[in-house]
Protein backbone atom coordinates (compact mmCIF):
# COMPACT_ATOMS: atom_id res chain seq x y z
CA UNK A 1 0.00 0.00 0.00
CA UNK A 2 1.55 3.69 -0.76
CA UNK A 3 1.05 6.60 0.90
CA UNK A 4 -1.88 7.75 -1.12
CA UNK A 5 -3.96 4.51 -0.74
CA UNK A 6 -3.09 4.91 3.44
CA UNK A 7 -4.40 9.17 2.80
CA UNK A 8 -7.58 7.50 0.85
CA UNK A 9 -8.30 4.66 3.52
CA UNK A 10 -8.25 6.99 6.99
CA UNK A 11 -10.20 9.71 4.87
CA UNK A 12 -12.90 6.79 4.35
CA UNK A 13 -12.69 5.31 7.91
CA UNK A 14 -13.42 8.73 9.41
CA UNK A 15 -17.08 8.32 8.12
CA UNK A 16 -17.11 5.05 9.23
CA UNK A 17 -20.11 5.63 11.95
CA UNK A 18 -21.88 7.18 9.28
CA UNK A 19 -22.28 4.36 7.09
CA UNK A 20 -22.84 1.99 9.73
CA UNK A 21 -26.24 4.09 10.73
CA UNK A 22 -27.77 4.43 7.98
CA UNK A 23 -30.65 2.28 7.29
CA UNK A 24 -34.06 2.28 6.29
CA UNK A 25 -34.71 3.12 9.88
CA UNK A 26 -34.12 6.93 9.78
CA UNK A 27 -36.11 9.63 8.59
CA UNK A 28 -35.85 10.46 5.36
CA UNK A 29 -34.91 14.06 5.93
CA UNK A 30 -32.01 12.76 8.68
CA UNK A 31 -31.16 9.06 5.28
CA UNK A 32 -31.12 12.22 3.54
CA UNK A 33 -28.27 14.39 5.41
CA UNK A 34 -26.22 11.09 6.01
CA UNK A 35 -26.05 10.25 2.32
CA UNK A 36 -24.85 13.86 2.27
CA UNK A 37 -22.17 13.60 4.78
CA UNK A 38 -20.96 10.05 3.73
CA UNK A 39 -20.47 11.27 0.04
CA UNK A 40 -18.42 14.38 1.01
CA UNK A 41 -15.98 11.58 3.03
CA UNK A 42 -16.03 9.30 -0.03
CA UNK A 43 -14.88 11.97 -2.54
CA UNK A 44 -12.00 13.63 0.25
CA UNK A 45 -10.77 9.96 -0.08
CA UNK A 46 -10.76 9.89 -3.55
CA UNK A 47 -9.09 12.79 -4.09
CA UNK A 48 -6.24 11.35 -1.22
CA UNK A 49 -6.65 8.46 -3.63
CA UNK A 50 -5.11 10.62 -6.78
CA UNK A 51 -2.76 12.04 -4.73
CA UNK A 52 -5.06 15.64 -4.54
CA UNK A 53 -7.21 17.03 -7.20
CA UNK A 54 -10.00 19.42 -7.92
CA UNK A 55 -12.11 17.16 -9.58
CA UNK A 56 -15.34 16.02 -8.24
CA UNK A 57 -18.24 13.85 -8.91
CA UNK A 58 -17.85 12.35 -12.00
CA UNK A 59 -14.70 13.61 -13.51
CA UNK A 60 -13.39 12.67 -10.32
CA UNK A 61 -14.37 8.79 -10.87
CA UNK A 62 -13.69 8.63 -14.82
CA UNK A 63 -10.34 10.12 -13.93
CA UNK A 64 -9.27 7.57 -11.05
CA UNK A 65 -11.12 4.52 -13.40
CA UNK A 66 -8.26 5.92 -16.23
CA UNK A 67 -5.50 5.68 -14.04
CA UNK A 68 -6.68 2.51 -13.41
CA UNK A 69 -7.13 3.45 -9.36
CA UNK A 70 -10.55 2.30 -9.34
CA UNK A 71 -12.17 -1.10 -10.59
CA UNK A 72 -14.54 -1.12 -13.00
CA UNK A 73 -16.90 -2.32 -10.74
CA UNK A 74 -16.18 0.54 -7.82
CA UNK A 75 -16.54 2.95 -10.56
CA UNK A 76 -20.43 1.94 -11.48
CA UNK A 77 -20.87 1.81 -7.48
CA UNK A 78 -19.54 5.03 -7.17
CA UNK A 79 -21.70 6.32 -9.37
CA UNK A 80 -24.47 5.14 -8.26
CA UNK A 81 -23.51 6.72 -5.11
CA UNK A 82 -23.33 9.73 -6.07
CA UNK A 83 -27.14 9.46 -8.53
CA UNK A 84 -28.26 8.82 -4.68
CA UNK A 85 -26.24 11.92 -3.36
CA UNK A 86 -27.86 14.47 -6.07
CA UNK A 87 -31.39 13.16 -4.90
CA UNK A 88 -30.45 13.72 -1.81
CA UNK A 89 -29.33 16.92 -2.40
CA UNK A 90 -32.58 18.29 -3.32
CA UNK A 91 -35.19 20.23 -0.71
CA UNK A 92 -37.76 18.69 -1.63
CA UNK A 93 -36.61 15.09 -2.27
CA UNK A 94 -37.19 12.47 0.07
CA UNK A 95 -34.60 10.17 0.20
CA UNK A 96 -35.89 5.92 -0.59
CA UNK A 97 -34.12 2.81 0.95
CA UNK A 98 -32.68 2.24 -2.46
CA UNK A 99 -31.05 5.61 -2.09
CA UNK A 100 -29.37 3.86 1.33
CA UNK A 101 -28.56 0.61 -0.35
CA UNK A 102 -26.65 2.71 -3.00
CA UNK A 103 -24.64 5.19 -0.92
CA UNK A 104 -23.59 2.22 1.33
CA UNK A 105 -22.73 -0.43 -1.46
CA UNK A 106 -20.70 2.59 -3.07
CA UNK A 107 -18.95 3.15 0.17
CA UNK A 108 -18.11 -0.93 0.93
CA UNK A 109 -16.76 -1.47 -2.60
CA UNK A 110 -14.34 1.34 -2.17
CA UNK A 111 -13.34 0.68 1.49
CA UNK A 112 -12.96 -3.12 0.72
CA UNK A 113 -10.63 -2.55 -2.14
CA UNK A 114 -8.46 0.04 -0.32
CA UNK A 115 -8.07 -2.70 2.78
CA UNK A 116 -7.40 -5.61 -0.06
CA UNK A 117 -4.68 -2.91 -1.02
CA UNK A 118 -3.56 -2.75 2.60
CA UNK A 119 -2.77 -6.51 3.02
CA UNK A 120 -1.09 -7.07 -0.24
CA UNK A 121 2.92 -7.40 0.48
CA UNK A 122 5.02 -4.91 -0.14
CA UNK A 123 6.84 -5.59 -3.24
CA UNK A 124 10.18 -6.98 -2.60
CA UNK A 125 13.22 -5.12 -3.97
CA UNK A 126 15.64 -7.27 -5.54
CA UNK A 127 19.25 -6.67 -6.69
CA UNK A 128 20.19 -6.28 -10.45
CA UNK A 129 22.67 -9.12 -11.59
CA UNK A 130 25.01 -8.37 -13.52
CA UNK A 131 25.80 -10.31 -16.29
CA UNK A 132 29.54 -12.29 -16.85
CA UNK A 133 31.25 -10.48 -19.80
CA UNK A 134 32.03 -12.82 -22.90
CA UNK A 135 34.92 -14.20 -23.04
CA UNK A 136 37.48 -13.50 -25.06
CA UNK A 137 38.33 -13.65 -28.84
CA UNK A 138 40.79 -16.26 -29.40
CA UNK A 139 42.81 -14.22 -31.90
CA UNK A 140 45.98 -16.61 -32.29
CA UNK A 141 44.55 -18.03 -35.68
CA UNK A 142 42.73 -21.45 -33.87
CA UNK A 143 45.93 -22.50 -32.40
CA UNK A 144 46.22 -23.95 -29.21
CA UNK A 145 47.92 -22.04 -25.98
CA UNK A 146 48.87 -25.68 -24.24
CA UNK A 147 50.99 -26.21 -27.51
CA UNK A 148 52.87 -22.83 -27.43
CA UNK A 149 53.50 -24.15 -24.02
CA UNK A 150 54.85 -27.28 -24.70
CA UNK A 151 57.28 -26.18 -27.21
CA UNK A 152 58.39 -23.36 -24.84
CA UNK A 153 59.30 -26.08 -22.38
CA UNK A 154 60.47 -27.72 -25.19
CA UNK A 155 62.89 -25.23 -26.04
CA UNK A 156 63.99 -24.77 -22.30
CA UNK A 157 65.29 -28.35 -22.16
CA UNK A 158 67.39 -28.21 -25.16
CA UNK A 159 69.61 -25.29 -24.17
CA UNK A 160 70.62 -27.36 -20.84
CA UNK A 161 71.13 -30.14 -23.60
CA UNK A 162 73.68 -27.96 -25.63
CA UNK A 163 75.40 -26.92 -22.52
CA UNK A 164 76.06 -30.78 -21.40
CA UNK A 165 77.83 -31.62 -24.79
CA UNK A 166 79.70 -28.20 -24.50
CA UNK A 167 80.63 -29.40 -20.94
CA UNK A 168 81.22 -33.22 -22.23
CA UNK A 169 83.61 -31.93 -24.99
CA UNK A 170 85.62 -29.96 -22.50
CA UNK A 171 86.06 -32.59 -20.57
CA UNK A 172 87.29 -34.61 -23.51
CA UNK A 173 90.01 -32.64 -23.93
CA UNK A 174 90.81 -31.86 -20.62
CA UNK A 175 91.47 -35.70 -20.17
CA UNK A 176 93.42 -35.92 -23.32
CA UNK A 177 95.84 -33.03 -21.86
CA UNK A 178 95.88 -35.10 -18.62
CA UNK A 179 97.22 -38.24 -21.08
CA UNK A 180 100.31 -36.24 -22.08
CA UNK A 181 103.34 -36.73 -20.34
CA UNK A 182 104.28 -34.66 -18.02
CA UNK A 183 108.47 -34.02 -18.99
CA UNK A 184 106.88 -31.95 -21.73
CA UNK A 185 105.28 -28.69 -20.87
CA UNK A 186 104.00 -25.92 -22.87
CA UNK A 187 104.30 -28.01 -25.55
CA UNK A 188 102.02 -28.41 -29.23
CA UNK A 189 101.60 -31.88 -29.82
CA UNK A 190 101.83 -32.04 -33.68
CA UNK A 191 100.77 -35.03 -36.23
CA UNK A 192 98.93 -37.39 -33.41
CA UNK A 193 95.44 -38.33 -33.43
CA UNK A 194 93.65 -38.24 -30.03
CA UNK A 195 93.17 -42.23 -30.18
CA UNK A 196 96.88 -42.74 -31.01
CA UNK A 197 98.23 -40.04 -28.62
CA UNK A 198 98.61 -42.60 -25.67
CA UNK A 199 100.21 -45.47 -28.16
CA UNK A 200 102.81 -43.43 -30.01
CA UNK A 201 103.75 -40.62 -27.64
CA UNK A 202 107.50 -41.76 -28.47
CA UNK A 203 106.75 -41.63 -31.94
CA UNK A 204 105.52 -38.58 -32.50
CA UNK A 205 107.44 -35.03 -32.50
CA UNK A 206 106.93 -32.23 -30.99
CA UNK A 207 107.72 -27.98 -31.61
CA UNK A 208 108.74 -26.34 -28.47
CA UNK A 209 107.45 -22.66 -28.24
Amino acid sequence: MNGNQQSALAALKSVEPIALRLDGSRSAEDRAADILELWQGTETSLRALMGGSQLSGQGLIRELRQRELISLGQAYALLEFLGARDRANRTTYKATDNDVVVAREGYRQLEAGLVAAASEPAPQMTTPVTPLPPPPEDTSGGDSIVPQAEEAGLLQKKAPSLRSAARKRKSTSQESSEDLPQHLPRTIIIGMSTDSLSSCVLNSFSVKI
